[in-house]
């Protein structure tokens, strides 16, 4: 019969709606639900084509990342998903992620005839209750293309997506599988935005609405479940301010009704509240109730009597019973004398359990035991009186609750306890762990294997327990794994405007697409350069910085008509998620990193001549004002058929590198629209560091004189200013001081027109929550072990050269235990000289032939590598900065901080 707590079923277990969130939040970072999409959208009816397809068909790279170059995502077309995995040169196409359900959808959808490309950011889930409905709301970011000659709708939006349905149904009758198959025609759906980079009319908030239906219909397929063994079903039910989840743990026939439920047991304060109905735990008992009631015959003295032996017989059943604050055996019962000058007589005795929580596991109190509470006896109808009653009860008294104390310890407590005894059945009936908390974390994986995250663990810990008549009910508080550090990427993409990258205008477009905080949402971006105080532009709305174009911003245009790289473009991210353990609160959360852009500034032919690549410093201000160098790269060669901007190379001495706002200027003046053209400084290092930071201007601290071979200077005296345009020849070249004027008028003549130039930033081979390319190195003299074998303990990789000061620093300031110097391309004598008098603690790793560097792709002094205990890469950081060794990030394709 049902009752308040448990109606029908067995355990009906109450999680408050904020503690239902921290799980949703757990089941966003761990990506079991998505975060960053870019997708290909069409739900309109096709020639040819007799059924439809899925809505919503997603497309990643190589590494199983969205793709960020919306020019590159590409149309469904029927290929093999192997592909995706195999094949890095299809997936860079854009290839889809499921593609084999293309065309395999029977439904034929309403057409909203929105068409085109989108990428979009989705932020946790929450959820509120509302009668027997339950809202699932969503912040969204999201960006879109549409496809010629159809609707076009803002390209930026970001707005709230509420589905409010009904959730009494969710559990199939196939053994110990749970379906959750969301319908959406059951469904109402719901956008409003909260910013459009276009006003939107009703009929566009209607097609978006439609589309993001047609989506649910047909591109999301249903999420089976693995049940535990000891569930025989389950079924979900919304309450105020709850969300139910009903157990039985044997079947039931009828099946139980999720409408028997209606008590909210949840109190002030507790995540969830585990309640077990009355008659589940009299079936825990019923197995065991025969053994409490074996007594013993025992002798019993009396003066003048002598003494007699009492055998103990039942005069009924025992009875189970749920009282508030303890469970009760009561069993009435018959004391026979074996003399008959002894009376006998009848007496019932009461049983009283309490419980204890206890800990099963790693995760704190998550079951109960068996507790006994005390004994005690009752003589009200035993017949006696007189004297002897006084006499002889407290002695026996004394022998019955002392069997019975020993009676409940032998079978709380065997000697040789098995699975099937009452204390471990107990321990299993309140495991929340067993029973619900290992449910939940298994929701915390993607159904495909696919998270990069580290696995996220619910537990489900008690604080306390109440037992009343209806039933036990303990009660608790969700708690996880610290959240990982967000993940802070960015990269160059074409601009909205011409779809080149276009230097004139500021720069590429550069998006955020892949930047996440796992478990939150973001709340603004801020774009800054390393070094300056103040951002130059937050963005609450989208996750693209518009560089270029129209839209650009003003601070952005402004920085230098020169094409700018080789300093640090910064991101911040601010938001918030909810706190993974004690009261559910929003706390904030923010997080940085940092690319460098690169552009090619030498030609192959002029390296081919000067036989290697000269070294550019990687560069921001200082907090005095002066250059801060941050690490060294190589100058990026231009590809074969890729434009090379022109070039003003400037060999400073110490007078002109006071003055170096006049290469700026001058380049400003000239009005050579079409010309792009890249500023550089050369000069010896140590003077480097006194120099004054120039905006748009590149630097080298040249060491072997480079940059004089590669453009075949021959220089007498510094400064010397040449001009070099695209092909790599000097076309212009004077030595001593030069004015604003006369450079203007050098540039004007000589600039060459050079179209748009592309600007990248570098990115490694590796990515984070990947596994570490393995290699060999010495461990100890004479111990070559090989990269993996240092799995269980976390390891930091840094990749340095003797000629980069900031990289030598980078391995001196990493503080993790286990960091692997690896020296890139240098002799081995010069690497363990240079690191012994640097005092390296760090393992040295010679690489003279590049195999290790090559193999994780560094181009850049320092390049740091985190490696978690599993030997996957936990967090990339590009360039020394000062006080921010412990923490890792990858940039312009860095990912942020260690996870």
């Amino acid at each position: 019969m049902a009752n308040g707590l448990t109606g029908d079923f067995d355990v009906a277990v109450e999680f408050s709606l904020p503690a239902v969130n921290r799980i949703l939040a757990a089941m966003h970072q761990s990506e079991r639900f998505l975060h960053s999409i870019a997708a290909r959208v069409d739900d309109n009816p096709h020639p040819g084509h007799t059924h439809g397809g899925p809505t919503l068909v997603g497309v990643v790279d190589a590494f199983g990342d969205p793709i960020v170059n919306q020019q590159r995502i590409g149309f469904p077309v029927a290929v093999s998903s192997v592909s995706v995995g195999s094949d890095p040169n299809v997936s860079r196409l854009g290839i889809l992620v499921n593609p084999d359900v293309v065309g395999a959808v029977v439904v034929k959808p309403i057409p909203s005839h929105i068409q085109g490309t989108a990428q979009l950011q989705v932020f946790p889930p929450t959820v509120e209750a509302s009668g027997a409905n339950l809202t699932v709301r969503m912040n969204v970011m999201a960006r879109f293309f549409p496809d010629k000659d159809t609707a076009r709708v803002a390209q930026f939006l970001r707005g709230d997506l509420t589905i409010t349905a009904p959730i009494n149904k969710v559990a199939t009758g196939r053994v110990h599988v749970l379906d959750i198959d969301f319908k959406a025609d059951d469904a109402v759906i719901n956008f409003v935005p909260s910013y459009s980079s276009e006003s939107l009319s009703a009929g566009d908030l209607a097609g978006i609405r439609l589309c993001i239906q047609n989506g649910l219909r047909t591109s999301f397929l249903p999420s089976s479940v693995m049940l535990p063994s000891s569930i025989a079903d389950v079924q979900l039910k919304s309450l105020p301010g709850a969300v139910a989840v009903l157990l039985d743990m044997n079947d039931h026939t009828p099946a139980s009704n999720p409408a028997s439920v209606a008590n909210v047991f949840l109190n002030s304060g507790d995540d969830f509240a585990f309640a077990i109905g009355r008659d589940f735990v009299f079936s825990v008992f019923r197995s065991s109730i025969s053994r409490f009631t074996q007594f013993q015959p025992f002798n019993e003295s009396v003066p003048i009597l002598g003494t007699t032996t009492y055998t103990i017989t039942l005069t009924s059943a025992p009875a189970l019973d749920l009282q508030n604050g303890s469970i009760v055996l009561t069993i009435q019962a018959h004391a026979h004398s074996s003399k008959d000058r002894f009376p006998s007589f009848n007496f019932s005795t009461s049983v009283a359990f309490t419980l204890n929580l206890v800990s099963t596991g790693e995760g704190g109190l998550n079951a109960a035991e068996l507790a006994l509470a005390g004994v005690s006896l009752d003589f009200t109808d035993s017949g006696l009186g007189g004297w002897i009653k006084d006499l002889l009860l407290e002695s026996f008294k004394g022998n019955i609750t002392g069997q019975i104390s020993a009676r409940v310890d032998s079978i709380l407590n065997p000697p040789n306890p098995q699975p099937t005894d009452l204390q471990p059945t107990i321990r299993q009936m309140t495991d929340a762990d067993a029973n619900l908390g290992d449910h939940l974390t298994a929701q915390m994986v993607p159904a495909d294997g696919s998270s990069q995250t580290p696995a996220q663990r619910v537990f489900l810990i008690y604080t306390s327990f109440e037992i009343q008549p209806a039933g036990i009910v303990l009660r608790g508080s969700v708690l996880l794994f610290d959240w990982p550090a967000p993940h802070v990427e960015f990269e160059p993409i074409p601009s909205q405007t011409s779809g080149h990258v276009d230097p004139f205008g500021g720069g590429p477009d550069y998006s955020a697409l892949k930047t996440w905080i796992p478990g939150g949402t973001i709340q603004q971006y801020e774009w800054s350069y390393q070094g300056q105080p103040n951002p130059f532009h937050v963005d609450p709305n989208t996750f693209v910085l518009l560089a270029s174009g129209p839209s650009a911003t003003d601070t952005m245009a402004r920085v230098t008509t020169a094409v700018f790289a080789y300093a640090p473009l910064c991101l911040t991210v601010r938001g918030t998620r909810l706190s993974n353990f004690g009261p559910v609160v929003s706390q904030p959360v923010s997080a940085s990193a940092c690319g460098y852009t690169q552009v090619p500034v030498v030609s192959g032919g002029n390296l081919v001549s000067a036989g290697a690549a000269p070294t550019v410093a990687l560069t921001r201000p200082g907090p005095n004002g002066l250059v801060a160098i941050t690490g060294h790269t190589a100058a990026q060669a231009s590809q074969r058929g890729a434009r090379t901007p022109n070039l003003i190379i400037h060999f400073a001495d110490a007078e002109s590198a006071g003055h170096l706002e006049v290469l700026t200027q001058a380049l400003d003046e000239s009005k050579r629209a079409g010309s792009a053209t890249a500023v550089i400084v050369v000069m010896p290092p140590d003077q480097l560091a006194k120099t004054r930071y120039t905006p748009g201007i590149i630097y080298a601290d040249d060491r072997d004189a480079a940059w004089q071979r590669v453009f075949g200077l021959k220089i007498a005296q510094t400064p010397l200013t040449a001009i070099v345009g695209p092909t790599g020849h000097v076309v212009w070249q004077k030595e001593g001081a030069i004015g604003r004027e006369t450079l203007g008028a050098a540039l004007a003549k000589h600039l060459a027109p050079t179209g748009p130039i592309r600007i990248t930033m570098p990115r490694l081979n590796v990515r984070i929550g990947q596994p570490a390319p393995n290699f060999l190195f010495e461990f100890s003299p004479g111990r070559v072990l090989p990269l993996r074998k240092l799995a269980g303990r976390a390891a930091v990789i840094v990749f340095w050269k003797s000629s980069s000061r900031p990289s030598i620093e980078a391995v001196r300031a990493v503080e993790t235990p286990l960091v692997l110097a690896v020296n890139d391309g240098e002799n081995p004598d010069l690497a363990r000289r240079v690191a012994a008098e640097a005092g390296f603690s760090a393992l040295v790793v010679t690489d003279p032939e590049r195999r290790i560097s090559s193999a994780y792709g560094v181009t850049i002094w320092p390049t740091v590598v985190f490696l978690d205990s599993a030997g996957l890469v936990a967090g990339i950081h590009y360039g020394s900065q000062a006080g921010e060794h412990g923490r890792a990030g990858e940039h312009g394709s860095a990912q942020s901080a260690s996870r």
